[in-house]
């Protein structure tokens, strides 16, 4: 398993690793050297939410890179 870093807000439900940022143990981004894509996720039927949003949009502002527009608008489907 990867090692993952915390957040100083919102410790308990949101963190990332080298690759990925996590949301309540559901990877909802992919950090790239330059950006951050939105990753498709299905927990109990939902695919967005607004608490995911700001988790997001957090991580984006805490790492310096900014989320990818086309991915907003067309998440990556990760097979793993």
């Amino acid at each position: 398993m990867k090692y993952r870093y915390y957040f100083d807000r919102y410790r308990q439900n949101l963190c990332y690793d080298d690759e990925y940022i996590y949301s309540y143990d559901t990877i909802v981004g992919k950090i790239t050297d330059d950006k951050i894509d939105k990753v498709y996720w299905n927990v109990g039927g939902r695919t967005t939410s607004p608490t995911t949003s700001k988790h997001l949009n957090y991580a984006s502002q805490q790492l310096g890179k900014p989320i990818s527009l086309y991915s907003i608008a067309n998440p990556i489907k990760l097979d793993i």
